[in-house]
């Protein structure tokens, strides 16, 4: 039980938003929500996941975050079918931020062909 949420205010912007986000993952797509501070992203990542059912982790990145927390965090994603929000990524180091962005990718190749799994080379593990 997750307790009773705010309903999110459905605006002709946020329409757009959950249409575009919706579109982007029918195709099996990764989606990036980008903006000013306190305009509602996470809020309406959270209300969307919630309408689909979906359980949203979040992800607090900063410099001094490292590979294998990362790697952790994104199996754990996606063992579970979860979604992820990772708050300033722009701050996490090229070394970081590239293993990230592979991980990304091979899951979400995996998702578009259907695979049950997906096997992440670098690390040779399977997810």
């Amino acid at each position: 039980f997750y307790g009773i949420h705010q309903t999110i205010c459905l605006t002709p912007t946020t329409e757009k938003c959950f249409l575009g986000i919706w579109h982007a993952l029918s195709f099996k797509r990764p989606v990036i929500v980008q903006g000013k501070a306190g305009v509602g992203k996470t809020y309406t990542i959270k209300s969307l996941a919630r309408f689909l059912g979906r359980f949203v982790a979040t992800f607090e990145c900063s410099r001094l975050v490292d590979v294998p927390a990362i790697a952790m965090f994104i199996t754990g994603l996606a063992t579970d079918g979860c979604w992820g929000i990772f708050h300033n990524i722009h701050t996490l180091s090229a070394n970081v931020l590239s293993p990230l962005a592979e991980y990304i990718t091979v899951i979400f190749d995996a998702l578009r062909a259907n695979s049950s799994a997906a096997t992440i080379i670098s690390e040779n593990k399977e997810v």
